[in-house]
């Protein structure tokens, strides 16, 4: 199973959004987040379907839970969107490119 590369302080809770256009990526990679200690809290779909690159939205004034996810990831596509998703650290928009973390190897 895949292994978090920092862990923080708290559990880092997460909101999948599927932006990618493919059925199902979304949840096979809120399976990828749980194997790696994340809290994944919700997966629903994007407001479209045509991300190319998954995206990673910090909802909080810290950057660490964006940091920490992004590098899990492997991607250096991070935005900063306090919002006010009481519960949500992280959004995390599906790509197509999510692809990549959810086939077999």
């Amino acid at each position: 199973a895949p292994q978090a590369m920092r862990h923080p302080r708290q559990p880092i809770r997460i909101q999948l959004w599927n932006g990618s256009g493919r059925s199902g990526l979304a949840a096979d990679l809120a399976s990828y987040l749980r194997d790696g200690g994340f809290d994944v809290l919700e997966v629903s779909n994007a407001d479209r379907s045509d991300y190319r690159s998954t995206l990673v939205v910090n909802r909080t004034e810290a950057l660490e839970p964006a940091t920490i996810i992004a590098d899990y990831l492997g991607t250096e596509h991070v935005i900063q969107q306090v919002g006010t998703q009481g519960l949500i650290d992280v959004t995390v928009i599906v790509g197509r490119d999510a692809r990549r973390w959810t086939q077999p190897h």
